[in-house]
């Protein structure tokens, strides 16, 4: 199955270390002056991001609860599939 990775960062300086899966860096908003604000808005900009791919995507793939609450932009089609602590989003109606 290919993969591709998905994460905040710069695009212009791309990933932080070397990869030798294709990937997606998403611009992050300013950091906020709370954590709450900072993870509020990682959320919204993994959205906003992930919204720009999801009909190029069979499967997304979760690791933690900012991910996961981004992968949200999923269509009602597709199957939520959860084990802990990750996510998967995907039109299969396999299981963890």
């Amino acid at each position: 199955m290919p993969v591709r990775i998905v994460s905040l960062g710069d695009p212009e300086q791309g990933f932080f270390r070397p990869v030798r899966a294709p990937y997606s860096l998403i611009s992050p908003s300013p950091p906020a002056d709370t954590l709450e604000a900072r993870v509020f808005a990682s959320i919204d900009d993994l959205e906003a991001g992930l919204s720009e791919i999801a009909a190029e995507v069979d499967l997304f793939h979760t690791q933690d609860c900012i991910s996961r609450a981004a992968a949200r932009v999923r269509t009602p089609a597709r199957t939520c599939v959860s084990c802990a602590p990750c996510t998967m989003w995907t039109t299969s109606p396999r299981r963890c």
